[in-house]
């Protein structure tokens, strides 16, 4: 039987902030190879997300933008990294 790597985001850039967080939680514990995007790259994007959807609560002009773009760039690394553990989870990739 394959293995099938999914990855289900919620809309609110709270959640993905805490969903990829988990995600690198976990990996980060168990980690046996070299993930790419790194995780540290990964952890960067979260903080950067995080720290953009507080400013969006502060209704600053232009702060939703901004958090969109990052909260796209999350949405990118993330499906890379969905790739990146269905090609170690594949059994052709052995």
């Amino acid at each position: 039987m394959k293995a099938i790597a999914v990855l289900y985001l919620p809309k609110p850039a709270k959640k993905v902030s805490a969903i990829a967080r988990s995600i690198v939680n976990a990996m980060t514990t168990n980690q046996s190879s070299f993930p790419s995007p790194s995780l540290a790259t990964l952890a960067a994007h979260i903080a950067s997300l995080k720290t953009a959807d507080a400013v969006v609560l502060s209704r600053t002009q232009g702060a939703r933008e901004a958090r969109d773009v990052k909260l796209a760039i999350m949405h990118s690394e993330l499906l890379r990294l969905k790739a990146y553990v269905q090609e170690v989870a594949d059994p052709s990739a052995w």
